[in-house]
């Protein structure tokens, strides 16, 4: 049997589709989904926030950069 190919964006709405029914506790949900309960609601915040970009992928690169040289200095 091969191995069934998923993509993220796929699991993570079928994780807000069923956070948001709310058959289960929140805690098991996660459980089941194998992320925390502080990325599930992390999750939650941006699907509410932004239903159609809350759940792809953000850069982890820091905004600014304080110890950065000038573009003109260097």
């Amino acid at each position: 049997m091969p191995w069934r190919e998923t993509c993220r964006m796929d699991e993570r709405l079928k994780f807000m589709a069923a956070w948001l029914e709310s058959e289960e506790s929140r805690s098991s949900l996660c459980r089941r989904h194998g992320i925390s309960r502080k990325t599930g609601y992390k999750w939650a915040a941006r699907y509410e926030a932004d239903p159609a970009s809350g759940l792809m992928e953000r850069s982890h690169a820091p905004r600014m950069v304080p110890h950065k040289i000038d573009p003109e200095m260097a």
